[in-house]
């Protein structure tokens, strides 16, 4: 599961892979923090199809960031995102999963919400399997109550068509920090900046920094 906002691969313990790109060992720590996830997302894909795993981004704060002009979230079999009212979008909650497959995307429609036949390419396949059942409650998987209400619904769609002026404002409040900060007198290269719109992790180590920097 990786974590393109911080930079982490979560590995569960006992994990025995020898990926180069882990800084601490694997073997003390199962969350393993990453150089730059974006330069070595390609590695990791190469891992994942050898072990035969799946690749899950954790892109939840990364909505419209791309490495080599393909979108964050894309390289993987799936790729989350959150609309929580703090992100670059937002439907008050939720969110989005990503895939590349119609299957997936099928599992995931029935999955949402509570595995139910209903809406997929195969409802009326199941409805005359099961013909003594009820074709409205016909569960074919486990599933959950994750679909969104109307509002957060339209909310999110109209967030969607904003998309492209918020991505200018965080970039533009990006710089405008990033020049705060490299202007001042205390200033001597003590942090490196991502490349990326998403200024949260700037803004953190400011904060912890502030007593530093303040005159």
């Amino acid at each position: 599961l990786i974590d393109e906002q911080w930079g982490f691969v979560h590995i569960g313990r006992g994990c025995t892979f020898k990926c180069t790109f882990c800084i601490n060992s694997i073997h003390k720590d199962p969350t393993v923090r990453l150089r730059s996830v974006d330069r070595v997302i390609e590695e990791i894909k190469y891992i994942c199809k050898k072990k035969n795993l799946i690749l899950i981004e954790d892109t939840c704060e990364s909505l419209g960031s791309k490495y080599k002009n393909k979108f964050l979230g894309t390289f993987g079999d799936f790729g989350t995102f959150s609309f929580y009212y703090s992100h670059q979008i937002t439907s008050g909650e939720g969110g989005m999963i990503v895939c590349h497959n119609d299957l997936d995307y099928e599992i995931l429609l029935s999955l949402r919400s509570h595995g139910w036949s209903r809406y997929l390419k195969k409802q009326n396949y199941y409805e005359k399997k099961y013909r003594n059942l009820d074709p409205r409650f016909i569960f074919i998987n486990s599933g959950f109550n994750v679909r969104p209400t109307e509002i957060q619904a339209a909310i999110a769609m109209n967030q969607f068509r904003r998309l492209d002026k918020v991505k200018k404002l965080k970039q533009t409040n990006r710089k405008k920090i990033i020049n705060t900060i490299k202007n001042h007198k205390k200033w001597d290269n003590q942090l490196t900046f991502i490349n990326t719109f998403v200024y949260a992790l700037i803004y953190i180590l400011c904060m912890a920094g502030w007593y530093y920097f303040k005159d």
